[in-house]
């Protein structure tokens, strides 16, 4: 509803609708900061970290350290999300998220060009959106393996927190 001032009766007014960019920008890239932020997590979880330098050394397994095969098999999957073409895209669609600015750049790390999105956007919004809902649909896809109450993770919480009842058995 718009509702004019009662003194603007006669006069003109030039109201122009325009697609918002930014926020969509912003919220893509609140998606892929929230992409880098999971696998960064992995990538140190799964990990040791070493603490002084030669003799003196010590090092620590963190969290996930010695599950890498399920973990990287994870990280390998969402990476490979970001970079695949997608196929049954309406006609003209863009295909690939490169094609509308999104990349890795040397770090692994997704990078947005605002440009280029916007250069996406304005040719074509809803072969954009069609984009973004494919990768999304394939990266939930990739993800439920792992999530829920039968994944992956849960199930290997249930093994590792079994070994560790052993463990303490054999000790007590």
């Amino acid at each position: 509803t718009i509702n004019l001032a009662a003194d603007a009766e006669g006069q003109s007014a030039i109201l122009t609708v325009e697609r918002d960019t930014g926020s969509i920008a912003d919220k893509i890239s609140t998606l892929l900061d929230a992409f880098t932020a999971f696998q960064s997590l992995i990538k140190n979880e799964t990990g040791v970290t070493a603490s002084g330098s030669g003799a003196n050394a010590t090092y620590t397994r963190n969290a996930l350290a010695g599950d890498n095969t399920l973990f990287t098999a994870l990280r390998t999957s969402l990476y490979m999300t970001l970079s695949e073409t997608i196929s049954g895209l309406p006609a003209g669609a863009p295909t690939s998220l490169r094609q509308i600015g999104i990349t890795l750049d040397a770090n692994l790390v997704p990078v947005l060009d605002a440009n280029a999105l916007d250069a996406a956007l304005a040719a074509d919004p809803s072969g954009v959106e069609a984009l973004l809902n494919a990768v999304l649909d394939n990266m939930e896809k990739r993800l439920s393996p792992y999530t829920g109450a039968d994944g992956m993770i849960n199930r290997k919480i249930a093994v590792t927190n079994e070994q560790l009842r052993g463990v303490n058995d054999r000790v007590s």
